[in-house]
């Protein structure tokens, strides 16, 4: 009969990293349109405004699989606020098919903050649970979940009004997959 010990833990080591290099790629180009690329503010008159909006998904991929494989490498520890993460992230992707359909940043009305602000409160929740853990650093998920207020899918040049704060929450995810690798290299020998 086969077992599953070591699964939590293999998911992880894959899924972390994994998901750090999509976030990071998402952000890299979310900080390239900041600096680069004029958008129109919430109508979409120019084809980067899909561009930007399309964007939004490599970092909700990219969030979803570092939350997930943290959630695994703590053997489950951090599940509520991973649910809460995951519902949050599932509104803002629903809301960005809807921006992109409708042609308008307001086309399914208050969606857009409120799954943030989901997202928000799932990150704390989680990260609460993630120290409580302690499997990984201490700063892990508190850098992720800074990371994503200050860099994530809030608007046009972050949400503390300086172009590319997406780079922030680029270096976390990257800081937190070689954390986890590290933390998992340690544990080996």
């Amino acid at each position: 009969m086969a077992t599953l010990t070591g699964t939590p833990a293999r998911t992880a080591t894959r899924t972390i990293p994994i998901g750090a290099a999509i976030l990071a790629l998402g952000c890299i180009a979310l900080a390239y349109i900041d600096f680069f690329v004029t958008t129109s503010d919430g109508t979409y008159a120019y084809t980067a405004d899909y561009v930007y909006t399309l964007d939004m998904y490599p970092l909700l991929a990219g969030l979803g699989l570092v939350v997930a494989g943290i959630c695994a490498r703590q053997g489950g520890s951090g599940r509520t606020g991973a649910i809460i993460v995951g519902v949050g992230l599932l509104g803002l992707a629903v809301d960005g098919i809807g921006s992109v359909v409708g042609r308008n940043d307001q086309t399914l009305g208050p969606l857009y903050p409120i799954a943030t602000l989901i997202t928000f409160v799932g990150m704390v929740v989680f990260t609460v649970a993630s120290l409580r853990a302690r499997v990984l650093p201490w700063w892990t998920t508190p850098a992720l979940t800074l990371g994503w207020i200050v860099g994530g899918v809030v608007g046009d040049s972050g949400p503390l009004g300086f172009k590319a704060s997406a780079l922030l929450l680029a270096a976390a995810g990257i800081a937190i997959a070689s954390a986890a690798n590290r933390h998992r290299a340690t544990e080996a020998a």
